[in-house]
């Protein structure tokens, strides 16, 4: 099936992506003891968590065990593994910060938080990336075995969840390095790249952001001329 053209495809939530362990890995369930339901991420680079697609935030708080959390709704995008177009919920925990609140539309480039390891993060810096196909249950996971105020244990004999490699795609400045072959499936990450200047892409939005912060960055720099 050929992408329809209004349907999104999601960006990596990180500038410099380096995969720590994969969707149901086997060798983390074998290390932690339980099923990984998600990918494990870091960026050496950029600390800020994106997002990757239009959205809008369903949820933001703090879990005892998967720290601070945005989950946030995506609808229409591409799966380019199974060549589907479907309405997803991303959740990204373990966060130091959250830029985001309740309600927000939020469009592709725009900044959700920060990278972090809070709760029972032990691996430094990272980003626990979800996705879900039920949006009616947005803050239920089956990687909790027990509920607290913010998130839900979800169903563990049938998860709702899916690989988030299905649905991203390398944007503009984007790169995926340091895959782990023993804990993640380095030919799921075979991921389709968007093209900059391709018509609909719905990129420009993040384009956009990446100028702003780049003349911010040029604003804020002292004038070396005016300190002599």
């Amino acid at each position: 099936m050929k992408r329809p053209k209004d349907a999104q495809r999601l960006l990596l939530p990180l500038s410099h992506v380096h995969v720590l362990a994969g969707y149901l890995s086997p060798l983390y369930k074998a290390y932690f003891g339980r099923e990984n339901y998600g990918l494990d991420l870091t960026d050496p680079t950029d600390p800020r968590i994106y997002a990757g697609a239009a959205g809008v935030v369903l949820a933001a708080g703090c879990d005892d065990s998967l720290g601070n959390t945005v989950i946030v709704r995506y609808e229409g995008v591409w799966n380019h593994r199974d060549e589907r177009v479907m309405d997803v919920v991303l959740r990204y925990s373990h966060l130091s910060a959250i830029t985001v609140a309740v309600g927000m539309e939020v469009e592709t480039g725009d900044v959700l938080g920060i990278l972090g390891c809070t709760a029972i993060a032990d691996r430094g810096l990272l980003l626990h990336l979800e996705a879900d196909a039920d949006c009616e249950q947005p803050t239920y996971t089956p990687t909790l075995h027990s509920g607290g105020d913010f998130l839900q244990p979800g169903n563990r004999r049938q998860p709702t969840t899916l690989d988030p490699a299905a649905l991203l795609h390398i944007g503009p400045g984007q790169c995926l390095g340091l895959l782990q072959p023993d804990w993640c499936r380095p030919e799921h990450f075979a991921l389709p790249e968007v093209p900059r200047h391709e018509p609909g892409s719905s990129l420009s939005v993040f384009e956009k952001f990446e100028s702003v912060l780049r003349a911010t960055e040029e604003y804020l720099q002292p004038d070396e001329e005016d300190n002599e």
